[in-house]
């Protein structure tokens, strides 16, 4: 039975382009870049009716030269002209970034309006959040994003923002804010919209009182790792012989003071009431977790709980080393943000079409010995090759092309370890001869 209807691939394409009609360009566009007013020129979407004039968008992420992925794409095509990068970057500042966020919200918005099988915990979601920093080409422009400054310096750099669903292994938020920026002030305003079935994951980064105000506030719930140090009410409870109790804190003037900014009105005589709950390291170490969770949730499961946000590191890792988080496809602002929300965006569109394989794996798995997985490096390669056969044909051929797609990725599995075993990194050049590491190669 498959996860995914027909209606699902049709609803994770955003609105604006229901249309499938190529339009042309509009005539200020240089003469040299009349090859891209071609229909049959598909290396553009056009978002017709979410602007006031047709816009367009890359398909899918550059990660090579530019001038060598549109020679390519092209020549896949037999198009009569090749267009020139400095046709396709003038052509991209067309586009409007909301466009881009309007996709990356449809493809986890319809993933759990059409998923049949999410994973829950105890009938709620798993949300890791994190942050990360991404070093930018530098330069006057993407400078306006963010920078970072040391004893050297000041180069171009940004934090980005996620919460990354654990479980489901989809990215269900982001943000791009300057690296300076504190990763609270980061995440506070998304608490806002997090739905009441969620449980937010924080490390030891987020404590604070604010996060566990705004959560109670909203309704949602959350697991923060706090420090041992954070306040009285904490080392009193390290002290102490207990290992689960409840306290009641009140507002900081630092606290109230952002409240007050986002519009919620309260004093220093206002509390906060969370739980404390102890958990013992295997190294013999002491952690506390603070949480708004009732004693449904024994401490062993708040433990799993917390132990579950590994997950958005490892998020982070497949970013940046296997879809290439870090390799830009120009230098303007706004290439910037395109590029970082496509690599988001490719990211939940894999997932949807790997979901989309589990049944057949399974039947692949009961007839070995041992538990297989999706690769997710051949994967990404995969679904980077049939991203724009899927999204740029037709709604009724979609079947078809996303079931070639899955057979290449059910081809390559891997087999599931039961340990984890850090991998020895060898010397690519050594004595000026170059050494190959086997099975160590991007698929993107």
């Amino acid at each position: 039975m498959r996860f995914f209807t027909r209606q699902f691939y049709q609803d994770v394409r955003p609105k604006s382009i229901y249309d499938q009609r190529f339009a042309k360009f509009s005539a200020k566009l240089p003469e040299r870049s009349i090859c891209l007013r071609r229909k049959t020129d598909p290396i553009y979407a056009v978002a017709k009716t979410a602007f006031p004039q047709p816009y367009c968008f890359p398909i899918y992420p550059f990660k090579k030269s530019l001038q060598t992925e549109l020679n390519q794409f092209f020549a896949e095509r037999d198009a009569c002209q090749i267009p020139t990068k400095s046709a396709f970057c003038q052509a991209r500042k067309k586009i409007k970034n909301v466009f881009f966020f309007d996709f990356f919200k449809q493809s986890y918005q319809v993933f759990y309006r059409h998923v049949t099988a999410a994973k829950l915990f105890k009938g709620y979601h798993l949300w890791a959040c994190d942050t990360t920093t991404q070093k930018l080409p530098d330069n006057k422009e993407t400078r306006k994003l963010g920078t970072h400054t040391n004893q050297a310096k000041t180069v171009a750099s940004v934090k980005i923002m996620t919460y990354y669903d654990v479980l489901n292994q989809i990215i269900v938020r982001a943000s791009i804010s300057d690296k300076r920026k504190a990763d609270l002030r980061c995440v506070q305003g998304s608490v806002l919209d997090i739905p009441t079935n969620v449980i937010s994951i924080y490390d030891r980064g987020f404590t604070s009182l604010l996060l566990p105000f705004l959560h109670s506030h909203f309704g949602s719930k959350y697991v923060i790792r706090a420090s041992t140090t954070f306040s009285k009410s904490v080392v009193a409870f390290m002290q102490s012989n207990e290992t689960d109790i409840v306290v009641n804190e009140k507002l900081t003037q630092k606290c109230f003071w952002e409240l007050a900014k986002m519009g919620i009105r309260k004093s220093q005589h206002d509390t906060v009431a969370f739980r404390l709950v102890k958990i013992m390291l295997p190294t013999g170490e002491t952690e506390v977790l603070m949480t708004n969770l009732d004693a449904v949730f024994t401490i062993e499961d708040l433990n799993l709980i917390y132990q579950n946000r590994w997950g958005v590191e490892t998020s982070y890792n497949y970013l940046k080393n296997t879809l290439m988080l870090g390799t830009f496809s120009g230098y303007s602002q706004k290439a910037i943000v395109q590029d970082i929300y496509c690599a988001l965006i490719a990211f939940n569109l894999q997932t949807i079409i790997q979901y989309d394989c589990l049944p057949a794996l399974e039947k692949i798995n009961t007839k070995r010995k041992k538990s297989y997985k999706i690769n997710r490096n051949i994967s990404a390669g995969t679904v980077r090759d049939y991203i724009k056969k899927i999204l740029l044909n037709q709604a009724q051929n979609w079947v078809s092309k996303l079931q070639k797609a899955q057979k290449i990725i059910l081809k390559s599995l891997e087999k599931v370890k039961e340990t984890f075993k850090e991998r020895e990194r060898k010397l690519l050049r050594c004595n000026d001869r170059h050494h190959t590491e086997y099975n160590y190669k991007r698929g993107f």
